[in-house]
């Protein structure tokens, strides 16, 4: 996945992953979008264990969520949805002043649009049992 120069906060990742981490083989599990700004917020969840935890995380984690906000969203268009939207490919590039954005996943789905600004909103641990 290429990056942006247009993260607002890019510290809320890369304090624990080091760098922004690949979304590939992530699955896109939440689109919201909203009217105010506008925006559009994404939520992934990823088997990718970051280089540092925080210390608050527990050891037996097996799945990290990472939520990501698209502010001053226009252009976009969305295709499809499914029970399993795994990332296959994530595009952002910076054009003059904007990010063009464009997730792609193995079940066809397609979100793509162009953005202000993105916000790292949180990046969570958890837990389903599958180690």
């Amino acid at each position: 996945m290429n990056t942006t120069t247009k993260v607002m906060n890019p510290q809320a990742i890369t304090s624990i992953y080091g760098e922004f981490p690949s979304l590939i083989g992530a699955e896109l599990t939440e689109v919201r979008v909203a009217r105010d700004e506008p925006r559009i917020s994404v939520r992934c969840a990823t088997k990718r264990r970051p280089i540092k935890h925080p210390v608050r995380w527990p050891q037996n984690y097996d799945e990290i969520y990472i939520g990501i906000s698209f502010i001053g969203v226009y252009d976009f268009s969305f295709f499809q949805w499914g029970q399993k939207n795994i990332v296959e490919e994530v595009d952002l590039k910076d054009i003059d002043d904007r990010v063009s954005v464009r997730f792609s996943c193995k079940n066809h789905v397609a979100l793509k649009f162009s953005c202000d600004w993105i916000r790292i909103e949180g990046v969570a641990w958890g837990y389903v049992g599958s180690h």
